[in-house]
């Protein structure tokens, strides 16, 4: 009996140990979440009250390597942009052989968020693949995006940076593209550039907690409202042939459904950088 009752005396001792700082944590995480809320609504209402007129017509271009980046990554700043929005993909994503069923799904996710098929260009060239173990051509890679800024009058882009949100070498070849045409070849003098900022883990599956940070950290911010992020997760369901089990703790905690940061391509800076 007495053995009985130290033994549940020292487990009332672990679980007291455990206890208080489970609820230093808990209501650490209380605060964080209802700070990010105030700082949500502001944001929103703004949005909502803001007249909806294109941002001086500007024709932006979205540039991916693969389908479902565009949902993935981009959907806040899809969905948000206020002017007439294309999406240049660069692979068909056929890794594993589904090219023809993902070009299908890129169409329909992004005919979820908005862009005619018109405004879908998906390229599949045999030298650019969807590959991680493949460096891709970067002057072919530039003729690309040259053609096609070009060809629709493109005044914004907006791509991943160098570390491309999951390290993917196909994300990160975009940033070097564009960054080259930007800075060296200087070709894109007249469009602006955004990079898409990559965050670590933590605050990858923070959601809206990374709020308050990201409002303070880039140069542009797009905060999508709830039914944007709805709509986000829409276009995620499109590509259904990707569907693994960590796809769904992407769609409820990932902050690249609700918040995208964008860090812009300045040559300014960037000679100030290496001066």
């Amino acid at each position: 009996m007495a053995a009985s009752l130290f033994n549940m005396s020292s487990s009332l001792d672990v679980l007291g140990h455990f206890q208080t700082p489970c609820t230093v944590l808990f209501t650490t995480y209380i605060f964080m979440y209802v700070f990010a809320i105030i700082v949500y609504i502001p944001i929103l209402w703004r949005k909502r009250s803001r007249v909806s007129e294109p941002e001086d017509n500007a024709n932006v271009l979205f540039i991916t390597a693969h389908p479902d980046d565009e949902c993935m990554f981009f959907a806040p700043a899809i969905l948000g942009v206020e002017s007439h929005s294309s999406l240049l993909c660069f692979t068909t994503g056929n890794y594993d052989q589904k090219g023809d069923v993902r070009k299908k799904e890129v169409l329909k996710s992004c005919s979820v968020l908005g862009m005619s098929p018109q405004q879908v260009t998906v390229l599949d060239i045999r030298s650019l693949p969807d590959s991680p173990k493949v460096q891709w051509d970067r002057q072919q890679v530039c003729s690309e995006i040259l053609r096609h800024c070009q060809q629709h009058r493109v005044k914004k882009i907006y791509t991943f940076d160098g570390y491309g949100v999951s390290g993917h070498s196909n994300h990160r070849e975009l940033y070097k593209a564009v960054r080259h045409l930007k800075i060296d070849r200087k070709e894109l003098q007249d469009i602006e550039c955004y990079i898409l900022q990559s965050v670590n883990l933590l605050r990858k599956y923070t959601s809206l907690l990374d709020l308050p940070y990201s409002v303070y950290t880039a140069d542009v911010v797009y905060v999508s409202s709830p039914s944007q992020v709805l709509t986000a997760q829409r276009a995620m369901y499109a590509h259904w042939s990707q569907f693994v089990w960590f796809r769904i703790l992407f769609i409820f905690f990932s902050r690249y459904l609700i918040i995208n940061t964008f860090t812009k391509i300045d040559v300014y800076k960037q000679f100030n950088k290496h001066s």
